[in-house]
């Protein structure tokens, strides 16, 4: 599945940010599992680095330990039964530590997949011209035929409204 239009990458962004906001209420609720609810929150982060890129997921890790702090502030006592508010404060700390270099390394490998696919499209594409090149030398009268059929199928594929990379494909 491609994620390159900008209404599903808007559409999964509001999805993964009303996910984070589902797990803060959550994290609000559950008085025993609070640390369970916690680990709950790398699969959004994970799911925004890999698709959205590093600095979305950065964005979305920020918005859910915000989120998480303002619970911890709020409700406090629950949070510090098994330990001091300042042992909470560290465990918060280091779960957030975390969190945003999860967000970080696997935003950058997503980051660099895509260039790397980018380049692969490029080279693909050269290839491509070349051989059409080499081939319209050949004949001269094939050259004017094939510049009217890909002519042709760039506008037909526009008014099929596809992507700038399907087109190229075409």
């Amino acid at each position: 599945m491609e994620l390159h239009s900008s209404k599903v990458q808007r559409t999964l962004e509001i999805a993964l940010i009303v996910v984070s906001v589902g797990l803060v209420c959550l994290l609000y609720r559950a008085a025993e599992s609070r640390l369970v609810v916690l680990n709950l929150f790398y699969l959004p982060i994970v799911l925004a680095a890999f698709f959205l890129g590093r600095y979305r997921a950065g964005v979305l890790a920020l918005f859910s330990v915000v989120g998480v702090v303002v619970v911890a502030a709020l409700d406090l006592g629950d949070f510090t039964t098994p330990g001091s508010p300042l042992a909470v404060g560290l465990s918060l700390l280091v779960w957030a530590a975390v969190l945003g270099l999860t967000a970080l390394l696997v935003g950058t490998l997503s980051d660099e997949r895509s260039a790397k696919l980018s380049e692969l499209h490029e080279a693909y594409v050269g290839v491509v011209e070349v051989l059409s090149r080499y081939l319209q030398s050949a004949n001269p009268q094939l050259k004017a035929r094939s510049l009217r059929v890909a002519e042709l199928s760039q506008r037909v594929a526009s008014e099929m409204r596809l992507s700038t990379r399907e087109i190229d494909d075409i």
